[in-house]
């Protein structure tokens, strides 16, 4: 071969070696342009649908988006309906369900029970969970379909969510069933998240006496990154104004003054436990807050997991605050003088192996 055909050789070789890292190049520019454009679209999506992917209150298009069944379904459940109009005009449909149709001074002598749901579906759709409670504890319930669920006018957002359930604290305060010094709220999912918000406020309208909260996150945006581990990605933006719905308890479970009791499933496909003990460890953790834990309970089946130990747990959280056994525990502590502090006496903050329910 000639120096020529050498030289030739030598340019063609390295003219193909330039065309193909040109066309790798290339491809990398498109391949990253894609993503980015994907990353646009995808976050695009988010922030014109984020309300319609959160709330979901007619999750099945072929039935009713308002309840279909009343608490008489369940046995013997008397309730009354009840339309509480908020500071902002919006009608929002509860339920009252009573231990007595008729004696207001019966139903006054009872715990009741403000039930904040989650985010999908409407008060109806937990009834045999109101009815277990109801028998069992024998409470008043007040239970509640936010703005766009159910029954209820408007459409839901987070500001509008944190409206509903002050209005509901309000109608607490002065319904003629209600004791409004036997008052507790229970928050699941989406609905912890708004009682947290309610009892963290300056003056949530109604004296609660304690708070029940059950598989719920720290913050939405904490949530997304389980439930949507595609979306690491864009976390720079899900804050505002990109989200319009923080739902950031991890930031007010701190001001909560009255004990709380932190259900966690074990099992939980949507909010990992661990978010619900750092609540905990974020929490006041005031005497007679507790930790537990379902070790088979998913998302929305901890109740069942758990079973009539799990019932009888609220039912002690509840008459142990009426009965003030968490003041006097308190006071004897600090009369033994043991050095220790309330919450490693009470609340065990550091052991959350400790299963009550199987």
């Amino acid at each position: 071969m000639t120096a020529t055909t050498r030289l030739g050789v030598l340019a063609a070789a390295t003219a193909f070696a330039v065309h193909t890292e040109k066309v790798q190049v290339e491809t990398l520019v498109s391949a990253v342009q894609m993503t980015l454009w994907l990353m646009l679209g995808l976050l695009s999506f988010l922030i014109v649908k984020q309300n319609a992917i959160l709330y979901i209150p007619h999750p099945d298009p072929s039935m009713s988006r308002a309840p279909d069944v009343t608490p008489l379904a369940f046995g013997d459940m008397p309730y009354e309906d009840v339309e509480i109009v908020t500071e902002d005009g919006v009608r929002i449909h509860s339920w009252l369900i009573l231990q007595s149709a008729q004696d207001p001074a019966a139903n006054r002598a009872c715990n009741t029970l403000i039930y904040f749901h989650g985010n999908a579906g409407n008060v109806a759709n937990r009834l045999p969970f109101y009815a277990s409670l109801h028998e069992e504890l024998k409470v008043n319930i007040l239970a509640v379909d936010y703005r766009g669920f159910g029954s209820s006018q408007g459409e839901p957002s987070e500001p509008g969510l944190k409206e509903d359930a002050r209005a509901v604290a309000r109608f607490a305060a002065d319904c003629k069933h209600i004791d409004p010094d036997r008052v507790f709220i229970f928050g699941r999912s989406l609905g912890g998240a708004v009682a947290i918000d309610l009892l963290a406020s300056a003056d949530c309208g109604v004296n609660v006496r304690g708070l029940v909260v059950e598989n719920t996150f720290l913050s939405l945006a904490e949530m997304a990154m389980v439930v949507y581990p595609f979306l690491k990605p864009l976390r720079p933006f899900l804050r505002p104004p990109f989200l319009r719905n923080e739902w950031r308890s991890r930031d007010c479970i701190a001001r909560i003054p009255c004990p709380i009791l932190f259900i966690s499933g074990g099992q939980d496909e949507l909010i990992p436990p661990e978010q619900m003990r750092q609540l905990f460890r974020l929490s006041r953790r005031v005497p007679g807050t507790q930790f537990r834990l379902v070790p088979n309970g998913g998302h929305n089946d901890t109740p069942l997991h758990g079973g009539k130990e799990y019932t009888a747990t609220i039912g002690n959280f509840f008459e142990d605050i009426i009965s003030d056994r968490f003041v006097q525990e308190h006071h004897a502590g600090a009369r033994r003088d043991t050095g220790a502090s309330v919450d490693s006496i009470l609340s065990e903050p550091d052991d959350f192996h400790h299963h009550i329910f199987s």
